[in-house]
């Protein structure tokens, strides 16, 4: 996790907000949470996104324009990410950046 900001050693690629939705019939879309593709294990769907999936299968996250989520980041700037973009750890963890490892997962220590 980040304490600090110069941690980030790319602040331009960590995702601090994406475009999410949930299963609820209430309130489908905007979503309060997203979830990294990998913490100690894998926490989305090796499948392909498809919005008949659980919004849980894909972290929360929603690729509803185009195929692609939104994602800001935080250096502030806002972009649409692909699903192998979001897939990526790298921009999800400061220890994935530094490793340079895009399927990072969390170890215990």
């Amino acid at each position: 996790h980040l304490t600090r900001l110069p941690q980030a050693s790319r602040p331009e690629l960590l995702i601090v907000f994406a475009s999410a939705r949930s299963d609820s019939q209430h309130n489908p879309t905007g979503y309060y949470e997203v979830r990294p593709p990998n913490l100690l294990s894998p926490v989305w769907s090796s499948t392909t996104f498809s919005p008949d999936q659980p919004a849980s299968a894909h972290g929360f996250v929603d690729f509803r324009w185009k195929n692609r989520a939104v994602a800001a980041t935080l250096a502030g700037n806002v972009e649409l990410l692909d699903e192998a973009e979001m897939r990526d750890m790298r921009r999800w963890s400061i220890q994935a950046a530094d490793a340079n490892a895009p399927d990072f997962r969390i170890t215990r220590q």
